[in-house]
């Protein structure tokens, strides 16, 4: 066999060879195809999975919203707490010093009597 032989030979084989893959793959893709009810399927399943993420998302931004009112609630009921902690001390000084006055008038009543 020459070279030449040898080069057509192999040239048909790999010619051959192509136009087999390429039958043989239309013939898969030909078996394979979906049909219109999984296509259909597949949309309804794109669709929910679509609104799906949509609810998640609103339901992110509303869990957002809710924790910043959460947090300015916090804030606000702190800063009442503290107000009414510093009245109450203030409170309780005044009646510590209305306390040691009353104690004192009343040892000098005693001394008096």
């Amino acid at each position: 066999m020459t070279r030449l032989e040898l080069a057509l030979a192999l040239g048909g084989a790999m010619a051959l060879s192509a136009a087999l893959g390429w039958a043989l793959h239309a013939l898969w893709a030909r078996l394979v195809r979906r049909s219109g009810a999984e296509d259909v399927r597949l949309q309804d399943l794109a669709r929910r999975l679509a609104d799906a993420e949509e609810r998640r998302d609103a339901l992110a931004a509303e869990a957002q919203a809710r924790q910043a009112e959460l947090s300015d609630r916090l804030e606000e009921v702190k800063t009442e707490l503290s107000r009414a902690l510093h009245e109450r001390e203030a409170e309780l000084a005044a009646a510590m010093e209305t306390l040691g006055a009353l104690r004192e008038e009343v040892a000098i009543l005693k001394d008096e009597s």
